[in-house]
């Protein structure tokens, strides 16, 4: 290389670094979050809470079931799978519709009610049709898994409002 460059080069300071960005305090946009979030978690955990709590029952019943599934893989006694699941329907649809409004459906009304209400037609036309009859006239059921998949279904699916009509 040349000389002189090499005595222009040795008269450089080495480069020093920049600070480094330090943590705090931090930029008017997080103070911002921040307070946002601070407002909002009161009504974001009552919301929360509420979801939660609403959707608990659906939870009971679920795991109320597969308590009744296991049963029957268990027992194998169909009677006692359709009574079971009869009293598991009957307690689900008073708690979403009120007792007014399904004690007292028995036979094609009640499953009217879970059709529509489930918006469906496979406890009238399908495998819940025993639900209507079958715990009283001792029939066992062709297909008990595809009942437990419609009950399932019913208890997952969203509530649907009244027309007054089952």
């Amino acid at each position: 290389m040349n000389p002189e460059i090499e005595k222009l080069l040795a008269q450089l300071q080495p480069i020093h670094p920049p600070e480094p960005i330090s943590f705090w305090p931090p930029a008017p946009g997080w103070w911002g979050l921040a307070a946002l979030l601070f407002i909002a978690s009161p009504w974001l955990f009552f919301r929360l809470r509420r979801f939660f709590q609403a959707r608990r029952p659906i939870r009971e019943a679920l795991i109320e079931l597969e308590q009744i599934a296991a049963s029957y893989q268990k027992n194998q006694d169909g009677l006692q799978l359709l009574q079971k699941l009869s009293v598991l329907l009957r307690r689900v649809a008073m708690q979403r519709y009120g007792r007014p409004a399904t004690a007292a459906l028995t036979g094609q009304k009640w499953l009217a009610f879970l059709d529509q209400t489930g918006q469906t037609k496979a406890f009238s036309q399908g495998a819940g049709e025993l639900l209507a009859s079958g715990p009283y006239r001792l029939v066992e059921p062709d297909d008990p898994n595809a009942l437990l998949a419609i009950v399932r279904a019913w208890i997952r699916a969203k509530p649907m409002p009244l027309n007054n009509t089952p």
